[in-house]
């Protein structure tokens, strides 16, 4: 992945980090901006497993996104009620649903995929 304008552009580095390899120039420029501004406490190399997606086989970009989020107090009742109205295949899936409907406070209903 690259940076992009959205989140490789500041009023501080102006776009400097723009159409960057996240996972390579773009992370040693990162790295040089926070030491020019007096703002890197510390780098340093550590090996460490790093997700990749299953399908492209490439890495997986994480980035902060605005959410939003439901409360799952005020449809939970009818939410469960609908679980038993569906046919399930393979029947597992109505346990699994079942039990997150029971016990989840807040859901995550954005999504900020992209699939190529």
């Amino acid at each position: 992945g690259k940076f992009t304008t959205e989140a490789g552009s500041s009023t501080v580095v102006g776009d400097d980090f723009v159409g960057m390899s996240v996972l390579g120039e773009g992370n040693i420029a990162v790295i040089e901006a926070l030491e020019k501004a007096g703002a890197l406490i510390r780098a340093e190399d550590y090996g460490h497993k790093y997700p990749y997606d299953w399908r492209t086989k490439k890495p997986t970009i994480f980035r902060a996104t605005a959410q939003w989020f439901a409360s799952v107090e005020g449809f939970r009742d009818a939410a469960l009620d609908a679980v038993e109205t569906v046919k399930w295949i393979p029947d597992v899936g109505k346990n699994r649903i079942k039990s997150f409907v029971e016990s989840r406070g807040d859901w995550c209903i954005s999504r900020q995929r992209s699939w190529g």
